[in-house]
């Protein structure tokens, strides 16, 4: 008999996990592009974010459609190669369960201080201002505020509204931890 699959964590909460110019949506980082090509195998750019085609790609239907040895399963009408590691896929892929994916998980903007510039600190791999009130987080995103660590953080960050969409009921999505 088949067992349900467990339901996965998401990967990201907050868009500043995601890097710069990328969001999170519904637990997985959509990074920001200009064309499809800056997107991971099966993604198209949309409203300026990689997010799996909803039509489905068009290239395959069966696994066979697909030309070995550079791809061999066809997933969404998309042909997606076999990996042992990220190596083995295109700079917009990683490779997950030992197939070349588009890359959603979170890539910090910073690992330490040294990576942030105008003396900002580098706090859970984003770099933040500090701050002493809202006043202070002006020159951040037009929405931050002061956080109770003493740095700018958005309104998600500070009080996370969801996890996913289903979170949100309706026609909402969750971005960046608030229903939108």
């Amino acid at each position: 008999m088949c067992q349900p699959l467990p339901p996965v964590a998401p990967l990201c909460h907050f868009n500043s996990e995601c890097g710069v110019g990328a969001r999170c949506l519904d637990g997985a980082c959509q990074p920001g592009c200009v064309t499809n090509a800056d997107c991971g195998t099966g993604d198209v750019c949309t409203a300026g974010f990689c997010q799996p085609n909803a039509s489905g790609g068009g290239a395959c239907v069966l696994n066979g459609d697909c030309p070995a040895p550079a791809a061999d399963t066809c997933i969404n009408g998309s042909c997606h190669g076999s990996c042992a590691g990220d190596a083995d896929c295109g700079p917009h892929d990683m490779c997950a369960d030992g197939l070349c994916q588009p890359d959603t998980r979170p890539h910090p903007s910073c690992r330490t201080n040294l990576d942030c510039a105008d003396g900002r600190s580098c706090v859970d791999g984003f770099c933040r201002a500090s701050c002493r009130s809202n006043a202070d987080c002006c020159t951040c995103t037009a929405d931050s505020i002061c956080g109770t660590g003493g740095f700018c953080e958005t309104p998600g960050e500070a009080a996370p509204k969801c996890q996913l969409s289903a979170d949100c009921g309706g026609a909402l999505s969750c971005v960046d931890a608030l229903c939108m």
